[in-house]
């Protein structure tokens, strides 16, 4: 086929000025005050355009079935797209727009946008179904046809098209239920209508006439469209979507802003209850937006009535938590539900569809309830972002007779095994009353030798650190010093950096005896655990609770690089602690011994000791969420106030 002489682009009045193309398009519109059901219009071309491939923009409309809708269109959209095919094609695509415009006369502008679509979207759809069915009879018929090429500046352009007719359905079909003020912002949409309608008209002819030129004989006076041509007609149109979805943004940030209000007002009512909550985070038309694995979709009033509701707050990362959600389980199944119920609280920014698939995979493995993620409104994940400071970390929002009572429960649900709290003061002081700092607080997290060795009231050594040479020291100096005082000592590494260790152990050839990774970070999970349920009902600068303060320096240890370790006899006698520096000076000049091992030990590491001038103080990470705690902290070690940093750290 000859190539066509392309099309020299000159100044064209029509495309320069709005009011040439008012003058032009206003003498053809004789609407007659029918109503057409446009978003159908619109679901059908997004349908045939996505499947043929051309564009992948319109996956964000629904692609619903409508043909039975737009039946009484359907003799229109097959004119429309006989002019389309035959009689727009050539250099005069103002006049092939105006032949469309005269046809569609008595349509109002936003249908005759989708009728238009519509029916140059079906003479697409009947070429690609040419070109790629496998029969010998599509493969005559596409020799004949000759079904055209989309070049990518073709491409762009009806992806820019489908993009501002949607824009305009969301005008047209928006909810009656609006404010004076809104009502105005829509109707400045509506008045760019008739000139949207031109330029999506206009490009369609355009893409017409591309595809006419590939299947007209050579030298018959057909052209090839300029990409000059095409790119000025996606600016005209980016610039249209640009001008009529920045007023709908307005309205839409708006309504958040009211909605967001809304919540929050809620939340901070006296007068409320647990479901009016839930019935306020929620999309109002999802009737059933509960989820259930074997139960199907539920109503709010079904399963959460009357009852204490534990929301689960996390997003889609809980597929790697198994002994989070082990735990979680385990507590759940263990006792009945006739006051208390958990709700999982998927926050998800972006739905995608392999989202959707991990969120119904991890529904059939729970046993409680999930709310569907379509149906969380977005206010409400920036509430629950914001005043909740959910960020990476799951938590567990307790909802009693409509308030807040617990913030993150996982934390007693950990330690205490069970869900059925009441969240008092008094309740926290009658479970801590009988506690004291032992390693049989602990023991549960223990691995299964370590936990038989303890039991029976053996002594034993959890240490942690980074460094493998101290580690080395430290073992070599442990091991020559319960020779000395002829005293079996278990002695474990337990540190953080468990993975780093190994690795330089392995490769040294060294031998450290050490819990797997899983139960190492189940039993740091516990210790900060244990720290958040003391911090709910007690003071930060509490000098006084000797367990919080052993909490704070375990969890320093734990957060430090360099060398510590605690000793017990068994699971019920005093810890014993040390720091790398002490630990090593102490072993090193322990030569005899005159009492039995443990007490000796304790006498060297007692916490009466005065405190050298460069003594090592802890350091201690908070996360985000506990944020409503005080601002100052005592150090537990020298009891002077803290400082406070801010530290980024990545999810690892």
């Amino acid at each position: 086929m000859a190539a066509a002489a392309k099309t020299t682009i000159v100044k064209d009045k029509f495309l320069d000025d709005d009011n040439s193309i008012l003058n032009a398009i206003n003498p053809t519109h004789t609407h007659d005050g029918r109503i057409t059901a446009i978003k159908p219009l619109l679901s059908v071309a997004a349908k045939i355009l996505k499947e043929t491939g051309i564009t992948t923009l319109v996956q964000e409309i629904l692609l619903e079935d409508n043909i039975k809708t737009i039946e009484p269109l359907t003799s229109t959209i097959h004119t429309v797209s006989c002019k389309l095919a035959c009689e727009c094609s050539g250099v005069d695509q103002h006049g092939g727009a105006m032949r469309i415009f005269k046809l569609l006369g008595c349509y109002d502008w936003d249908a005759k946008v989708m009728i238009a679509l519509t029916a140059f979207a079906m003479n697409y759809g009947e070429l690609y179904l040419l070109s790629t069915a496998k029969t010998s009879l599509s493969g005559t018929l596409a020799a004949l046809k000759r079904p055209p090429r989309i070049t990518e500046n073709i491409q762009v352009l009806i992806q820019a098209v489908t993009k501002l007719s949607k824009c305009i359905t969301d005008v047209t079909c928006y909810p009656d239920h609006i404010s004076s003020d809104d009502s105005l912002v829509l109707l400045e949409c509506k008045f760019a209508f008739p000139i949207a309608a031109y330029w999506i008209i206009r490009s369609l002819v355009a893409c017409s006439s591309h595809f006419t030129s590939f299947t007209d004989e050579p030298n018959n006076g057909s052209f090839t469209v300029d990409s000059v041509y095409i790119s000025f007609l996606v600016e005209g149109i980016d610039n249209l979507y640009n001008r009529i979805n920045a007023l709908l943004e307005k309205i839409a940030y708006r309504k958040y802003q009211e909605s967001y209000l809304k919540i929050t007002i809620l939340f901070e009512m006296v007068q409320k209850t647990t479901l009016q909550i839930l019935e306020g985070i929620h999309n109002s038309e999802d009737l059933k937006p509960l989820v259930h694995g074997e139960k199907g979709s539920v109503t709010l009033e079904e399963v959460l009535t009357k009852k204490t509701v534990m929301l689960y707050v996390s997003d889609l990362s809980i597929i790697t938590k198994a002994e989070e959600l082990a735990m979680l389980k385990a507590r759940y199944m263990s006792q009945s539900h006739q006051q208390h119920e958990i709700v999982w609280l998927p926050i998800i920014d972006d739905y995608t569809a392999d989202m959707k698939k991990t969120f119904y995979d991890l529904v059939t493995d729970m046993p409680w309830y999930a709310l569907n993620p379509v149906c969380l409104k977005r206010e409400a994940k920036q509430y629950i972002k914001e005043k909740w400071m959910h960020e990476k970390k799951t938590s567990l929002v307790v909802l009693d007779q409509g308030k807040v009572v617990c913030h993150d429960a996982l934390h007693q649900v950990r330690i205490w095994k069970k869900l059925d709290f009441s969240f008092t003061v008094e309740e926290s002081y009658s479970l801590w009353r009988n506690v004291s700092w032992k390693l049989d607080l602990f023991e549960d997290h223990f691995d299964a030798a370590t936990k038989e060795w303890v039991r029976k009231n053996n002594n034993i050594c959890l240490y942690g650190g980074k460094d493998l040479k101290w580690i080395k020291e430290f073992t070599t100096e442990f091991k020559r010093v319960s020779e000395i005082t002829k005293t079996q000592v278990k002695i474990v590494y337990i540190g953080k950096h468990v993975k780093e260790v190994m690795n330089q152990a392995k490769v040294a050839k060294y031998n450290v005896d050490c819990w797997d990774e899983a139960k190492i970070r189940s039993f740091w999970e516990h210790v900060e655990s244990m720290w958040h349920c003391k911090m709910q009902h007690q003071s930060n600068t509490s000098n006084n609770d000797v367990i919080l303060q052993e909490l704070m320096r375990m969890i320093s240890f734990g957060n430090s690089e360099e060398g510590w370790a605690i000793f017990s006899k068994g699971a019920t006698s005093n810890i014993v602690k040390a720091h790398e520096k002490e630990l090593l000076t102490c072993l090193r000049e322990w030569k005899t011994s005159k009492e039995e091992f443990f007490v000796e030990l304790s006498k060297k590491f007692s916490n009466n000791k005065t405190l050298p001038t460069d003594h090592h103080c802890i350091s201690f990470v908070l996360p985000r969420d506990a944020a409503n705690f005080k601002e100052e902290m005592l150090c537990a070690q020298c009891q002077k106030p803290m400082e406070k940093f801010v530290l980024y750290r990545c999810c690892k």
